[in-house]
């Protein structure tokens, strides 16, 4: 089961979901990337720090033990000219360290209770978690996108899918 949990892991977000949220992000200006639909949204670039925030929180430094230090409410700041490189950096070093620690969770890891912001959590339920908050923000991600672009992002262009 170890390794069914740690493959859907990299499947899922280093896979599918970073190179979805790299597509949305390689078409948008910086302005695009900044923009918020209302003060009750976030912008693409605010939801990419989300995300970089929550999966370091919950995996490495949850299930993991590593040292970070977390600070959430600055992830929803509204963010001004944030570039198509630094977000792509962001990304990259995510995906490069998902693929370095993913590999270290043992099945240990996965049964053992942890404490994650304030929840207690066992590796396997954090894991479900990630992964599913990864997938629902990506959504979010390819809708602004769309809505700001108003064209196909194209991820399943080229597959024959029926």
């Amino acid at each position: 089961m170890e390794n069914n949990i740690q493959n859907q892991l990299i499947q899922c977000i280093v896979e599918e979901n970073i190179p979805k949220i790299m597509r949305c992000i390689s078409i948008c200006t910086a302005e695009e990337l900044c923009f918020r639909p209302n003060e009750n949204s976030n912008s693409i670039a605010n939801l990419i720090l989300h995300l970089n925030g929550n999966v370091r929180q919950w995996v490495f430094a949850g299930i993991l033990g590593l040292n970070y230090k977390r600070n959430r409410p600055n992830e929803f700041i509204p963010k001004e000219g944030m570039s198509l490189s630094a977000l792509q950096t962001v990304l990259e070093a995510l995906k490069t360290d998902l693929l370095h620690y993913t590999p270290t969770i043992t099945a240990e890891l996965l049964d053992k209770t942890h404490s994650i912001q304030v929840y207690q959590e066992t590796g396997f339920s954090a894991l479900v978690h990630v992964i599913e908050h990864f997938s629902y923000h990506t959504g979010q991600i390819a809708l602004l996108t769309k809505l700001i672009k108003n064209q196909d992002l194209g991820f399943y262009s080229g597959l024959a899918i029926d």
